[in-house]
């Protein structure tokens, strides 16, 4: 990126960021996601200042990055939620003993105790985003996400045995 294309990208995010996270929150219901997903919209932007800047209209091209990266948001939580219940539908009956009486942390106490368990718990359960999630644990985004990642594998892997 260019210092020009670096000062136009500024401009727009000095405008545009307090709408976007406005319009985000608005969709997700949650400030600290609505952020993120702002940020994303403009790192995306930052990756391809080109689109961006050669759009007849940037500021609507930043808004349909938005809506993808809300899209995508979405469709995270969804695989997330869609994995849970996968897992408790395939836990033991006699480990279950009511989908509304029991917490996670009880039909799977042998794991609740693990990182991995209140990693993957605090985003599905608790609608916790990667940046709070990142921050509490003092860590990047990016090693926030890997670290998801394998909390997944290392659960399904301790469930399923």
């Amino acid at each position: 990126m260019n210092p020009s294309q670096s000062n136009e990208i500024e401009r727009l995010f000095r405008q545009m960021y307090p709408l976007l996270v406005e319009y985000a929150e608005s969709s997700l219901k949650n400030f600290a996601q609505a952020e993120e997903a702002a940020q994303d919209a403009f790192r995306i932007a930052c990756q391809c200042p080109e689109a961006l800047l050669h759009s007849p209209n940037p500021e609507g091209w930043l808004i349909i990055t938005l809506r993808n990266v809300i899209s995508n948001i979405y469709r995270r939580q969804a695989g997330a939620q869609r994995y849970l219940q996968e897992q408790i539908a395939s836990c033991p009956p006699e480990k279950v003993m009511s989908h509304n009486e029991e917490l996670p942390e009880f039909l799977y106490q042998d794991l609740a105790h693990t990182e991995e368990f209140r990693l993957v718990k605090a985003l599905v359960l608790d609608g916790k985003s990667y940046q709070e999630l990142a921050r509490d644990r003092n860590i990047t985004v990016g090693t926030c996400r890997k670290r998801m990642e394998r909390a997944k594998k290392f659960l399904r892997e301790k469930i399923r045995n």
